[in-house]
């Protein structure tokens, strides 16, 4: 447990932001933008918005042509009613449960491991909120670093054949 953690929480995110010259969030965090987003609260079910049943085949639709729906990894995990793993996730989504922008988040599967790595822990003089006293693997990811963002911020729907380069709202003018 040596390495210092990244802390991938609001002020991180801003602060990647700020260096890459981007929008402070994800300019597609959305679920008819991104399949990855929507993929994510589609897999917390209960804990993520309420979609019609219209809604969820319409995006079923449209997301299952994409690359990204169809050959995604992304997964999660829950024991006894709590979520306590998520795997290749949607930053922004996981950040609403967690306050921290990752990707990839997994509990301690025994509280005897989470004992022990919090010894650990105290024993290098880690702070108190260090992030790895909660979660055994932590992988804080900027929008920028996901596949969607370099596929879905010019508009994949334009049309067949077509060479337009449109932009989506919202969307920074420098990339």
């Amino acid at each position: 447990m040596k390495n210092p953690a990244i802390r991938p929480d609001l002020s991180w995110y801003m602060e990647e932001s700020r260096k890459r010259k981007l929008t402070p969030r994800c300019p597609i965090a959305s679920y008819d933008k991104c399949p990855r987003y929507y993929l994510s609260l589609l897999l917390l079910g209960e804990h993520s918005i309420e979609l019609s049943a219209e809604t969820k085949l319409e995006l079923n639709k449209k997301w299952e042509l994409t690359s990204a729906f169809a050959n995604s990894e992304t997964t999660a995990w829950r024991t006894g009613g709590t979520w306590n793993s998520y795997s290749n996730f949607c930053p922004e989504v996981i950040e609403s449960l967690t306050g921290m922008f990752a990707s990839d988040l997994a509990e301690y599967p025994h509280s005897s491991d989470k004992q022990l790595a919090r010894k650990e822990l105290d024993l290098e003089g880690a702070d108190k909120n260090d992030v790895r006293r909660h979660w055994m693997l932590l992988r804080g990811r900027h929008f920028s670093e996901c596949p969607e963002f370099s596929m879905f911020h010019i508009d994949p729907f334009a049309g067949a054949g077509s060479t337009s380069k449109a932009k989506r709202q919202g969307i920074s003018g420098k990339l």
